[in-house]
């Protein structure tokens, strides 16, 4: 298409957004990425275990460089029903070497990954929501984010599980409230130390714990 804006607009800062527009701007297009937040990040609730293998591969010093907690060590799965539970703890040095996963928290590590982009020649554009999609016959051709219409070859929905630009675009239904969960996370400063006694860890290491059930 001709007279376009950008080669790629990406919808959503979030880790597969910025990934996504970064993955480009190295491939030599001209990427926008638009995130409804104040930055990437700031509307983020998920967190915690992250696992790295994929984004080694994309940054190559991604251990030595990326903002994270502690390297997962110990994985300890909790299996609940109401009169009982079963426990399965596995610790294993080696998953520290090659590192398999870590903590992060989103409020530190996102803004990162976006620092990424920016020096790969991303346009990010922050504090922006997408209204909707530009539409020539049945090609989208662009967005719309208030009065300003952006124009591009491809558009990229990675605004989240529950994607609303994908439903408008017809490419997914509305996602029945049987099948919708709510979440809750808490983040809880205890120190250090403290975070080493009751998770069994030492340095930078870090324990994992699932509750199913």
């Amino acid at each position: 298409m001709s007279d376009v804006d950008f080669d790629v607009i990406v919808i959503g800062g979030g880790v597969a957004g910025l990934t996504c527009a970064y993955l480009l701007a190295q491939q030599e297009r001209e990427v926008l990425l638009i995130e409804r937040g104040d930055e990437p990040g700031s509307k983020n609730l998920s967190g915690g275990v992250f696992y790295s293998r994929v984004m080694e591969e994309i940054f190559p010093n991604f251990i030595e460089e990326a903002p994270y907690e502690r390297v997962i060590t110990r994985n300890c799965l909790s299996f609940l029903n109401k009169e009982s539970f079963v426990n399965i703890d596995y610790w294993d040095q080696r998953l520290a070497d090659p590192v398999n996963a870590v903590t992060v928290l989103r409020s530190k590590f996102d803004p990162w990954l976006a620092e990424q982009c920016e020096e790969a020649g991303v346009t990010l554009m922050p504090g922006f929501k997408v209204d909707g999609l530009l539409r020539e016959g049945d090609q989208v051709t662009g967005v719309v984010s208030g009065e300003d219409e952006l124009r591009a070859n491809v558009v990229v929905a990675a605004d989240g599980v529950n994607s609303f630009i994908s439903q408008e675009a017809g490419i997914r239904a509305k996602e029945p409230n049987e099948n919708l969960a709510i979440g809750v996370k808490s983040v809880i400063r205890i120190g250090e130390e403290k975070v080493r006694d009751r998770f069994n860890v030492s340095g930078n290491e870090g324990a994992a714990y699932a509750i199913v059930g």
